[in-house]
């Protein structure tokens, strides 16, 4: 894939600069955390990115959490 528009996923809008602390405060506040984590996953997100939000609903998932998005 060497078209930039496939392989940085240029239809998508860019990561916000806050993406780590964002995830960090998933963990922080449940509310509406199945409608955050899919805001943040609506973005072009390289690999460490994917791997950081993975993790964080991972960890949800483990705890009991529910990513239902109302």
């Amino acid at each position: 894939m060497s078209n930039p528009l496939y392989a940085q996923l240029g239809w998508l809008p860019a990561p916000p600069d806050d993406f780590a602390a964002q995830c960090r405060r998933l963990a922080d506040e449940p509310a509406e955390l199945g409608r955050r984590v899919q805001r943040l996953a609506n973005h072009g997100l390289d690999e460490n990115q994917l791997n950081r939000l993975a993790k964080v609903i991972a960890k949800a998932r483990d705890g009991g959490a529910s990513l239902e998005v109302r």
